[in-house]
């Protein structure tokens, strides 16, 4: 009879230690789920930092040009700006570009939390972005990219036909 006692009093022990383990299986995977969405904010600001960074110094660059150019009595080099101009409207299409794919990979794993379908797979997936050629120039002809060509393009044609 002992034997049964002994038996019977460790069933609820094994259950509190399942309880436990949940307990700290559910708080594992809480950290890891906010450590997975800190990160992917962390790359979408870095991604917005980028095309802030970029677009300064497109406009240092260009600013600069123009009013060495000028100085100077050679304004149609200006034209030489245009090159530079498009690689720094690229980059910047390029972080645009990229921080609205890790930004619609952000909302789907909040939309996986709120459905409470999250796999804990989900959780370390971070996907590299898939960015082509045309994805780029559409990001270029976007109202976020496009007004900071302009802006960039009219100081070098005032330069060139202007002064």
């Amino acid at each position: 009879m002992s034997d049964h006692n002994a038996v019977s009093s460790s069933a609820p022990q094994h259950g509190a230690i399942d309880a436990a383990s949940n307990n700290v299986n559910a708080e594992l995977q809480q950290n890891a789920l906010h450590f997975h969405l800190t990160t992917l904010q962390n790359i979408i600001t870095r991604m917005a930092n980028n095309s802030f960074a970029v677009r300064n110094w497109a406009i240092t660059f260009v600013a600069g040009g123009v009013a060495l150019l000028v100085q100077s009595g050679h304004r149609k080099a200006a034209l030489l700006l245009l090159p530079a101009v498009l690689l720094f409207t690229w980059l910047d299409a390029y972080y645009v570009y990229a921080e609205r794919q890790f930004r619609q990979q952000y909302d789907a794993a909040v939309g996986r939390v709120q459905g409470k379908a999250v796999d804990s797979a989900d959780l370390y997936l971070v996907l590299p972005l898939s960015c082509q050629f045309r994805d780029v120039v559409r990001t270029a002809k976007s109202v976020t990219v496009l007004p900071m060509l302009v802006c960039n393009l009219v100081p070098i044609g005032y330069a060139v036909w202007c002064t």
